[in-house]
């Protein structure tokens, strides 16, 4: 039995975008991404390997072993303590401020976030 191969055809593209948008149709950009202030976002960048601790003031606590190059965010609502096995190992950014590295190779540190 002889199978026919059905060949689909080939999209075209097409200009949908009109030349201007109207100003009720335009999207705000400088809303900023966390509205509520209680809101956080927390960013750590690796330098090296990495361990940490987050624990949240609901009790939770969650641990992450980074490697160099790597990376990792945590959101949260409220404060959060942040231990570091490694200080010199990272970047922080927190709520889109560059907080740098927090400490020298090895240091064991413990941040609060938001910091007072």
């Amino acid at each position: 039995m002889k199978q026919k191969i059905i060949t689909p055809p080939v999209p075209v593209a097409i200009d949908s975008v009109p030349d201007s948008i109207p100003q009720e149709n335009k999207i705000n950009e400088a809303v900023p991404a966390l509205v509520d202030k209680n809101e956080h976002r927390l960013e750590i960048k690796s330098l090296d390997t990495v361990w940490m601790r987050i624990s949240y003031e609901n009790g939770k606590n969650e641990e992450a072993l980074l490697r160099a190059g790597t990376s990792k965010i945590w959101e949260f609502r409220g404060t959060a303590k942040l231990r570091i096995g490694n200080a010199g190992g990272v970047m922080l950014n927190f709520n889109g401020k560059d907080l740098g590295s927090p400490g020298k190779a090895g240091q064991v540190l413990t941040i609060a976030f938001p910091q007072n």
